[in-house]
């Protein structure tokens, strides 16, 4: 509801500021609906948008104020582009009245939007209550991970031991009543206890609404939980795979980005080569090997942004001593990765897709970490859900959280969902944050 205000709106400032001045103010006047300045001053609302979308305008923002520094950024991201756009055609697209109220309108429409939003569309009282019933222990590593990176706000309340309402059904309405709940998560043992459901079938009917573990920890922190998910739960259809329309659509989206995005690696390469010899010494571009779909081994491309060195391969760190100085500022832009566009074009990786491993790492992780092997069945990304929701991973452990995120990324695999990593891949490199 809230984007597609923003995006309606946006387009209404922008078209009635054209006809505005197509009325009013140009000599002679002309009809806009009729002109060739439609179809630009519709892109130019679609840039507008998108380029507010990209900021995380509404959804990224509880206050208005803390959304005036984006709106601002990005209205004038917009502008830029048409303006680059204005100048290659070497005519005006857009009159100039156009091209500088329309980003000042945006800009007020963004703040109005989150403002709205934070009263009428994510009021508190709106939150999910939550009781959830099952194993203290799992709940608490479930609830660690929802808040660690929450797709939507909730509370909870309440737990119920699953032992205890095995025993005695009745607990499970007491603490939603106690606590006034407005949702009820019940695990998969609890899920069929006969007792569990018909009570939770009661508070059902009165208004509450009822969630599983998996369900839950989906809709509300975009992760499939390795604690709470049962096996027969990875037998789900995964679009890759058993969509054709969606596979070759992907593929096709693949190699037009990494075609548009060729120019700029060639831009960041011949940088790279007059900076290398004092800020990054030793060869342009580093390659290693990666497991990729159905377990096949590729070598991947990137610009090296660390020290030569003749040892095996370590886990890499954050804030890693080997990192140099240029190739710290590609790591911070994510530029270091843009020879991975090969990769994309020769069908290695996807834009999209979870983030390949070393075959060491692979081994050892495929043994350590169950279900590890499921991520290996679509094409690896150069982005990925994980890589927008978790932090830096550099052991074992952050490997299997990450996985959580690839395997929700795999059971809700689209093009939606797709452009949602690349929206948030495109915050990330901006604002910062994910890896």
């Amino acid at each position: 509801m809230e984007p597609l205000a923003h995006a309606l709106g946006i387009t209404g400032i922008v078209l009635g500021l054209s006809k505005v001045h197509a009325a009013l103010i140009a000599e002679p006047a002309y009809d806009f609906s009729d002109s060739s300045r439609l179809r630009w001053a519709l892109l130019y609302a679609v840039v507008l948008w998108l380029a507010a979308w990209v900021a995380g305008i509404p959804d990224r923002f509880e206050r208005w104020r803390d959304a005036v520094l984006p709106a601002i950024a990005s209205a004038a991201a917009g502008a830029l582009i048409l303006a680059t756009l204005t100048a290659a055609a070497g005519t005006a697209l857009l009159p100039r009245f156009v091209l500088v109220l329309a980003p000042l309108g945006a800009v007020v429409w963004s703040l109005v939007v989150v403002r709205t939003s934070a009263i009428w569309f994510r009021p508190t009282s709106g939150v999910p209550q939550v009781v959830v019933v099952g194993e203290p222990d799992v709940v608490a590593v479930l609830l660690e991970e929802l808040a660690s990176s929450p797709e939507r706000p909730v509370t909870v309340v309440g737990v119920v031991d699953r032992e205890e309402a095995l025993l005695d059904p009745d607990v499970v309405a007491r603490a939603v009543a106690d606590h006034r709940a407005t949702m009820l998560v019940l695990d998969s043992v609890a899920q069929d206890d006969e007792g569990i459901v018909a009570v939770a079938e009661t508070l059902h009917r009165t208004g509450v609404r009822i969630r599983w573990t998996v369900s839950f920890a989906e809709e509300f922190g975009g992760v499939l939980p390795l604690d709470v998910v049962e096996r027969s739960a990875m037998l789900f259809d995964i679009a890759e795979l058993h969509g054709a329309g969606y596979s070759r659509l992907k593929r096709v989206l693949d190699v037009v980005i990494a075609l548009a995005v060729v120019p700029l690696l060639l831009v960041v390469a011949a940088v790279s080569l007059v900076l290398n010899p004092v800020l990054n010494r030793g060869p342009l571009l580093y390659h290693q090997l990666r497991v990729g779909r159905d377990g096949r081994e590729f070598d991947i491309w990137k610009l090296r942004t660390m020290t030569v060195s003749e040892g095996p391969s370590t886990w890499t760190t954050a804030d890693d001593a080997r990192i140099t100085r240029w190739g710290g500022l590609l790591r911070k832009l994510h530029l270091d990765e843009l020879p991975q566009v090969i990769n994309i074009l020769r069908g290695d990786l996807s834009i999209v897709g979870p983030r390949p491993e070393q075959p060491s790492y692979v081994a050892l992780l495929l043994e350590e970490v169950p279900h590890y092997g499921t991520r290996h069945l679509v094409r690896p990304g150069l982005t990925g859900w994980a890589q927008v929701k978790f932090p830096y991973g550099a052991d074992v452990d952050d490997a299997r959280r990450k996985l959580q995120y690839d395997l929700y990324y795999l059971r809700n695999q689209r093009l939606g969902t797709d452009l949602r990593i690349l929206a948030r891949t495109a915050r990330a490199a901006v604002f910062g944050g994910g890896r």
